[in-house]
């Protein structure tokens, strides 16, 4: 009978230290605010002897929890696509940075934004898991992102080994190696990688970020430049920098080519409505002139386009105001509205639309970068 307890109170005893290291992560490592406290978390996991299983487990955690993912379903019980207003907003947001292109292949940038901004896809989710776990190892040596045809994730582990291309079962060849996939809130040993898992049916390629080296001389430099730019960063941060100055002589290169008004206005002391081409079959422009100036010329006042007869995108030019307006539209009305200083180029104000009209987002700024709601 003593034998038996001892037995069971070993059993306890192990499943108790098990259970506890296990939840070690979670009591040390409480849920990080910044980018810098998730490494420092990552840290020391390193230098507490965590394995790679639980590290994986607490990077994939630890984004997929940040993030809200914009191409994520929510349904109904009926069955039809449902998106709060919380996601709606995020998606314009999300897109008007991603639109511009602007260090979205940067690993470092795209994390820092995501983190900063709690959203992103994918390719964000996965770069902010790479940037943590590089900054906390030190090295790069067993960390690399990897692409499919419509998805991305991380391996922690072999990487030397993963040819390019690779398919699922080069995956599974891997020893001791991880899928960290904030995105789909999973990581797991590759031993166990399916080819329906993670969009693994095709082909893949691994990507290489170079040494730790390498990329953490890309992040200084790309630091030194946010401190050197301060306003010009958190124009960057807020989703703002698509919207550069506008001279007199270049309005017309903005928004779809086909809604062009000639620089010069055809018609002299004409400042009603021209419409152009003027035989035209439902995609046209409008074009409206200010007065002559002193010198003679003809100022572009307005432009609004128009696709199957349907507004598509306006725009408006005071020159007294040194404000320059551009609205979008789709077919159920206003979409989104930015105003921007002629003079330095940065955003005075943007507002997004709900579908029955009323305003989603509004933020305004002063000329010198700050908010004014």
């Amino acid at each position: 009978m003593l034998k038996n307890n001892l037995l069971l109170a070993l059993i306890l005893s192990f499943l108790f230290f098990s259970q506890a290291k296990s939840q070690n992560v979670i009591v040390k490592n409480p849920e990080p605010n910044t980018l810098e406290e998730a490494i420092d978390n990552v840290k020391r996991m390193i230098q507490q002897g965590s394995t790679k299983k639980e590290i994986a487990e607490y990077v994939t955690q630890t984004v997929s929890n940040r993030l809200t993912f914009l191409n994520h379903k929510f349904y109904q019980k009926d069955g039809n696509v449902m998106i709060d207003e919380d996601i709606e907003n995020k998606v314009e947001y999300f897109n008007i940075w991603r639109n511009n292109n602007i260090d979205l292949y940067e690993v470092h940038a795209s994390a820092t934004w995501a983190w900063e901004n709690r959203m992103g896809q994918c390719n964000e989710a996965a770069n902010t898991a790479f940037h943590i776990l590089v900054m906390a190892y030190k090295s790069a040596e067993e960390i690399i992102p990897v692409n499919m045809e419509n998805h991305r994730y991380v391996i922690l582990g072999d990487k030397y080994n993963i040819p390019n291309p690779f398919y699922a079962d080069d995956l599974r060849k891997l020893n001791n190696s991880y899928v960290i996939d904030p995105w789909a809130g999973q990581s797991f040993s590759t031993k166990i990688l399916s080819d329906s898992k993670l969009y693994q049916g095709g082909e893949g390629s691994p990507q290489d970020e170079g040494s730790y080296r390498a990329y953490k001389i890309r992040y200084d430099k790309w630091l030194v430049k946010c401190k050197e730019n301060p306003v010009k960063y958190q124009d960057w941060l807020h989703g703002t920098s698509n919207y550069k100055p506008l001279a007199s002589s270049s309005v017309n290169n903005t928004g779809d080519a086909r809604f062009k008004c000639p620089d010069n206005n055809p018609d002299p002391g004409n400042t009603k409505d021209q419409y152009f081409p003027k035989n035209h079959e439902g995609t046209y422009v409008k074009c409206r002139y200010h007065f002559p100036d002193k010198l003679g010329k003809s100022i572009l006042g307005s432009k609004i386009g128009y696709h199957e007869n349907k507004k598509v995108i306006a725009e408006y030019f005071d020159s007294r105001n040194f404000l320059f307006k551009r609205i979008q539209y789709d077919g159920d009305g206003k979409k989104s509205e930015v105003t921007t200083f002629y003079d330095i180029g940065k955003p005075s104000s943007y507002r997004t639309y709900k579908p029955d009209g009323t305003t989603l987002i509004y933020k305004a700024w002063y000329k010198d970068g700050r908010k004014k709601f």
